[in-house]
């Protein structure tokens, strides 16, 4: 196999608020998955939630060609220092894999040293099923415990009828006064970065159903 030495890893930064991986649709349980992608083309390398309910995944990424490490709902800040944590192994994966033909797609091909590397990113086992050339006997020796592997999450949630439910004939009272929703949405919505603070998924709806009862009373 040939190494792409000449392309090189390039970070994209994550920005925006401490909620920025956090997305919960509407009647799902809980958010959708989260991971770090490296696209094997160009060398990029960037954090995101998955957009699709179900989590479906799009050809380039069935068949290896955009790699995605799994992490839980993550800061910003936390991610990007995970993201250069991780970028020298990044870049063997990227040095160690070939883009080929298998007679029908277009697929990443990587070999052992592209292998261990996902191992050190994420220690998932995710090599062992991606190369007939891995071997066992040295995975296990290598001793690779990744770097991604068994983070929780540092972005804090709860659903927002769970957590107004203890202050809800509060909120009613304060409909009842005069209060606006845009106020008490403002007020209740925390930004994720502390228990004391989290982002309360369904937050305008919950409000909406206490304005209607403070309305009907």
């Amino acid at each position: 196999m040939t190494a792409q030495t000449e392309t090189q890893v390039t970070i994209r930064t994550l920005g925006g608020a401490p909620d920025a991986l956090l997305c919960v649709y509407p009647g799902q349980m809980g958010p959708q998955d989260c991971y770090i992608a490296l696209d094997l083309r160009d060398g990029s390398m960037w954090a995101d939630y998955n957009g699709e309910i179900g989590n479906a995944i799009p050809f380039d990424v069935h068949h290896g060609i955009v790699r995605r490490y799994p992490i839980p709902v993550l800061v910003p800040a936390t991610v990007n220092d995970l993201m250069e944590q991780i970028a020298p192994h990044a870049q063997a994966v990227v040095d160690h894999s070939d883009i080929v033909w298998d007679g029908n797609n277009h697929v990443a091909k990587l070999d052992d040293e592209a292998v261990l590397a996902e191992e050190r990113i994420s220690g998932d086992g995710i090599g062992v099923l991606v190369s007939d050339r891995f071997d066992p006997e040295r995975w296990i020796g290598e001793g690779v415990i990744g770097i991604l592997y068994d983070l929780e999450s540092d972005v804090y949630w709860w659903d927002a009828g769970d957590w107004l439910f203890p202050v809800r004939d509060e909120v009613i009272a304060r409909f009842a006064a005069g209060k606006t929703l845009d106020t008490l949405d403002e007020e209740y919505d925390g930004d994720g970065s502390s228990e004391d603070s989290p982002v309360l998924i369904g937050l305008t709806q919950c409000l909406e159903s206490l304005q209607a009862e403070a309305l009907d009373g």
